[in-house]
């Protein structure tokens, strides 16, 4: 796994910070039941008149996760002053992208934001992102006719199309590759171990991505499982891991990863910072589904620094 800190003096800076916001932390969870303790007992009565004790419970899990990844962000946030400025600039690009999600400048966004990162940090990306639109594109007019690898599906109300495949659709392969493997990047440099935990960060985005999607018809299912997440056959996410596993394949065969060191370390909150957006933006009709992906991802990037953190101890 790759070094957090570059340098001793920034290592204790981040060290106090951690500390600092840990007990800020432990003081927001615990003064206000100390304060306010007839107050809490009296909106704990109302909340469990309105909402059953596992919607409260997930509410309360939700809510620590969110402080947890929020104290990451502010550690992450400290270390990008070490960085160039190409990067500094790519970051805030990604993040108006993210902010202005619902809108076509969030390609555009994105776009330039990639341009950027391929001059110093990431110069192989733009062979990622070719190898990603194209296979993607491809993969779509072929699943949209014969059924395979995802199932049977339509796009109806994402335009314009091309090939009957909303054009929308091979940018955001190229996109959601580019984050995945961004993140996965920061904890493995075994080529295999990269390539299979960025294929499962693809399928994890498209937890959250497919409900959103089809809630309005941008495309629609004709397949139909008995397993299924939130009405979305099995077969579209068994489709996705296996397309993502091609091109995430072909990119490391072909050129092999060059990801800067100081630019993959922000590739778990950049990775996050999509899930967030995605939970935040998605219709009330599928804000569950979109919640649930983003506290999946939460705790599939949380699990290898966990599991690194106690091999080196």
């Amino acid at each position: 796994m790759l070094k957090l800190i570059p340098n001793e003096g920034l290592a204790r800076e981040v060290q106090e910070l951690k500390k600092v916001l840990t007990a800020l932390t432990a003081l927001f969870a615990v003064a206000p039941s100390i304060l306010f303790r007839d107050k809490l007992a009296n909106i704990g009565e109302y909340l469990s008149g309105i909402y059953s004790p596992a919607g409260l419970l997930w509410g309360i899990t939700f809510g620590a996760l969110m402080l947890a990844a929020v104290r990451y962000l502010f550690i992450i946030l400290i270390q990008l002053r070490c960085m160039e400025r190409d990067i500094q600039i790519a970051l805030v690009l990604i993040l108006l992208a993210n902010v202005l999600k619902t809108s076509p400048i969030y390609l555009v966004l994105y776009m330039a934001s990639f341009v950027l990162l391929s001059r110093r940090a990431w110069t192989s990306l733009p062979r990622l992102l070719l190898w990603a639109f194209f296979i993607g594109f491809v993969v779509e007019i072929i699943g949209t006719r014969v059924c395979a690898p995802f199932g049977c599906y339509e796009y109806i109300n994402l335009r314009p199309q091309i090939l009957r495949v909303g054009l929308f659709v091979p940018f955001a392969w190229a996109i959601f590759g580019a984050v995945s493997y961004l993140a996965a990047s920061y904890y493995f440099t075994s080529p295999s171990k990269r390539i299979l935990f960025a294929s499962l960060l693809m399928v994890i985005i498209d937890l959250s991505v497919d409900p959103i999607m089809t809630s309005w018809e941008a495309w629609i299912w004709k397949t139909t499982t008995e397993v299924t997440w939130f009405d979305i056959p099995w077969t579209n996410y068994l489709g996705w891991f296996v397309v993502s596993l091609m091109f995430f394949s072909l990119y490391e065969l072909l050129r092999g990863s060059d990801v800067d060191r100081k630019l993959s370390r922000v590739g778990p909150p950049v990775y996050l910072l999509e899930m967030f957006t995605f939970a935040l933006y998605a219709p009330s009709a599928v804000k569950f589904p979109a919640e649930l992906a983003l506290v999946l991802s939460i705790a599939v990037l949380a699990f290898p620094y966990l599991v690194t953190q106690l091999r080196t101890r």
